[in-house]
């Protein structure tokens, strides 16, 4: 039988290595993609061209947005994006290629050399590493400080789901190639959502609806379910694991579809858990009169109607570009940062400044 003390070491111990693997995953990403070879051409579910970097190899060839390439290296037209990271994963740095590319309003096909380049130095994955790394700690205090705290814990696993989700979003494109590092992703992206919902309801006070409807909670992540299941099917049918089946009719050309309509799913959920969370907070502030947990209240509030707003912007791409997908080249990026920054540095400050610790 573990001693109470030996319980709480061994549950310290788990929290401090499911932390450390997030940041062991944003240094292995920040290799891998430093380590892939570099055309800045991008596709996504067809040979149409979705993204050209500008001064990359695919630019200097000549390549615009809109056109479709027929032939890379010799070999056949990409089908989607995981066909075309399949096609250049053997290319070496410095290598010139041929690429065949139509244009719309031209009849005749256009032939050019394609330059790899060693990839672009990861600057900003390197920085939301360096980030991770303080949130992580910041957060690990925090648990350290009450570890028999809810909140706290909550709080702690909703900065590894953010740290993981978040340098996968950066490094989508690349990483979609790797069957692991996609699994990640898709896993610390499905826990984001609930965690924290689950997070605003019992803090900074417990809502009233958990007083009264205790399993609601558990509740929350059934959506992530389905979302995590169907992602990992698809990831286990990229490593070769399962074939197509009667039961899993899903080939190799549909996987990048399947993936977007989870990827919808999930920002449509997170859009209805957010504004849950919102609206929790609002009534949570309505009926405390405590000053202080008011204070309290009042930082999470803002944060979490602020990041509202990039969230449906997020979701208007999505629905204004739903069959080019343009908002996945665009600024989601930029939008999931905003979310991020919102949501943790309200909650962040609230538990430290008024719960936790001085900082």
């Amino acid at each position: 039988m573990l001693t109470t003390t030996r319980k709480r070491l061994l549950k310290r111990g788990l929290f401090l290595s499911v932390g450390l693997a997030a940041l062991f995953y944003c240094i292995t990403v920040c290799i891998y993609v430093a380590a892939q070879p570099y055309t800045g051409l991008y596709v996504l579910v067809s040979p149409q061209v979705a993204k050209v970097d500008a001064d990359s190899g695919a630019d200097k060839a000549g390549i615009i947005r809109g056109d479709k390439i027929r032939s890379l290296a010799g070999q056949k037209k990409p089908s989607d994006i995981l066909d075309l990271l399949q096609l250049t994963r053997g290319l070496q740095k410095g290598q010139a290629v041929p690429v065949v590319f139509t244009r719309p309003g031209l009849a005749e096909p256009i032939e050019a050399e394609l330059e790899v380049r060693a990839s672009p130095f990861p600057i900003a994955l390197l920085l939301w590493t360096g980030l991770s790394a303080g949130i992580l700690t910041a957060a690990y205090i925090m648990y350290l400080r009450r570890p028999e705290d809810r909140p706290a814990m909550l709080f702690y696993l909703e900065c590894v789901a953010t740290v993981g989700a978040f340098i996968g979003a950066l490094s989508w494109q690349v990483i979609a190639g790797s069957p692991l590092l996609l699994a990640v992703f898709l896993l610390c992206s499905g826990f984001i959502v609930p965690l924290g919902l689950h997070f605003f309801l019992v803090y900074p006070e417990v809502s009233s609806a958990l007083k009264r409807w205790g399993r609601i909670t558990s509740w929350l992540y059934l959506p992530m379910v389905v979302y995590l299941g169907g992602g990992m099917l698809v990831v286990v049918s990229m490593a070769g694991f399962i074939g197509p089946s009667p039961l899993f009719p899903l080939t190799q050309s549909r996987f990048v579809d399947f993936l977007l309509g989870l990827v919808s799913f999930h920002v449509a959920l997170a859009m209805l858990y957010l504004i849950t969370s919102v609206v929790n907070l609002y009534l949570t502030y309505k009926r405390t009169l405590h000053s202080e947990a008011r204070t309290q209240i009042k930082w999470v509030l803002w944060g979490a109607a602020v990041s509202v707003v990039p969230l449906a912007l997020l979701v208007v791409q999505v629905v204004e570009s739903v069959d080019s997908h343009k908002w996945l080249f665009g600024e989601m990026q930029f939008m999931l940062l905003l979310i991020v920054l919102a949501m943790l540095v309200s909650a962040g400050l609230s538990m430290l400044k008024y719960r936790l610790m001085y900082v």
